[in-house]
C-alpha cells in the first residue's frame, strides 16, 4: 500500500507537474547566452518574462546585486561540469546578500543549469523539501539525499522532480507514513506558480 502511495504521488507529478517545468527546462536552454541565464534567473523571471510569484517578496535591488554577483562568476559558471560545482559558486557567490535563502540559491543554480544541460544527480533539501523529506525517516540536516535512498515509487522521477515533490506533496507523504492513501488532486500541493513562494 505505502509503496503504491509513493508511486501515486510520482505519477500525479508526472500529469500535473511536470509540464510546467518543461516548459521551464525549454525557456532557460533556448537563451542565446550564459549571461542571458543568469540574467534570467538571477531576476526571477519566468518564460513569459514576468518574476516568478514565488520571488515576489524580494526586493529587486537585492535580485540587481545577486545578478550582478553571478556575472562577474561567468568565467568560472562556463567551466562547471556538475550541479554541485553550480550550487557551490552560486551559493558562495550570493548567499550572504541579506534576502537570500538557500532556496534562491538552489533556484538560481537549477535554472542556471538548465541552460548549461547540467543538473542534479541528488535531491537537495531546503525548507519545504526537508519536511517532505522527514516524513519519509530524513532527519532533514542533510543538505542532500541520493536517489537510492527514496522509496522505489519516487525513483521514477529525476533528482530535481523528486525535490520538487518533496515540497508540493507534503501532506502526501504524511498520509502514506501514517498508511493511507494520498488524496491527489489537480490542485494538490502549490499552484505551479507559487510552488516555491511556500516551500
Amino acid at each position: 500500500m505505502v509503496g503504491d502511495g509513493y508511486r501515486r504521488v510520482a505519477e500525479h507529478y508526472i500529469e500535473n507537474h511536470r509540464p510546467r517545468v518543461q516548459a521551464e527546462v525549454a525557456y532557460f536552454h533556448s537563451l542565446s547566452t550564459l549571461a542571458h541565464a543568469i540574467d534570467a534567473a538571477a531576476l526571477c523571471k519566468q518564460p513569459d518574462g514576468k518574476r516568478q510569484s514565488h520571488q515576489r517578496r524580494i526586493p529587486r535591488l537585492t535580485l540587481e546585486e545577486s545578478r550582478q554577483r553571478l556575472r562577474e562568476m561567468l568565467p568560472a559558471l562556463r567551466t562547471v561540469r556538475s550541479f554541485g560545482e553550480l550550487y557551490d559558486i552560486v551559493g558562495s557567490t550570493i548567499r550572504d546578500i541579506p534576502g537570500i535563502g538557500e532556496l534562491t540559491v538552489y533556484d538560481t543554480a537549477v535554472c542556471i543549469g538548465w541552460h548549461l544541460d547540467i543538473h542534479p544527480t541528488e535531491v537537495y533539501l531546503h525548507r519545504g523539501t526537508r519536511a517532505g523529506a522527514k516524513e519519509l525517516d530524513f532527519n532533514g540536516s542533510q543538505q542532500t539525499v541520493r536517489v537510492d535512498e527514496l522509496p522505489a515509487g519516487l525513483r521514477i522521477l529525476t533528482p530535481g522532480e523528486i525535490e520538487d515533490v518533496l515540497c508540493i506533496y507534503k501532506d502526501a507523504m504524511a498520509s502514506i507514513r501514517v498508511g493511507l492513501d494520498p488524496e491527489l488532486s489537480p490542485s494538490t500541493g502549490c499552484q505551479p506558480e507559487a510552488r516555491r513562494r511556500t516551500c
